[in-house]
């Protein structure tokens, strides 16, 4: 995967626990929406505004390729799905979710997150 994209989403989301359904394709965040097989891997690239993609907060390099944490992965997610059903939001850390929030300039995801954390404190 090439910069700036980062494996996020339902990806992440599942590995964390947050989610139970299980995906073949690789969901990540990038510049562009597509979706592509590559090497019998089927990947979906949403799409994120610049501002938020460029971002480093809460993205992990993994060397050749970059992943978003937990809570990264759940703010792409109710940033782009407000009405998202999660199956166990208990690994969310509602602190880094705080201060991730920021990047994304938006008065709305604030109040998402803020109902969310409030409907699973």
């Amino acid at each position: 995967m090439y910069f700036p994209s980062y494996v996020s989403f339902e990806t992440v989301l599942r590995e964390a626990g947050v989610i139970f359904q299980h995906y073949e394709t690789i969901f990540v965040a990038a510049k562009w929406p597509k979706t592509l097989t590559i090497n019998k891997y089927k990947f979906t690239f949403r799409r994120l505004k610049d501002t938020v993609l460029y971002n480093p907060t809460g993205i992990i390099n993994k060397g050749n390729y970059s992943i978003a944490a937990s809570e990264r992965a759940f703010l792409d997610m109710i940033y782009l799905f407000p009405n998202y059903y999660f199956d166990n939001l208990r690994p969310i850390d509602w602190e880094k979710c705080e201060e991730i929030v920021k990047i994304y300039d938006n008065k709305q995801l604030i109040k998402r997150l803020s109902k969310y954390r409030k409907a699973n404190a």
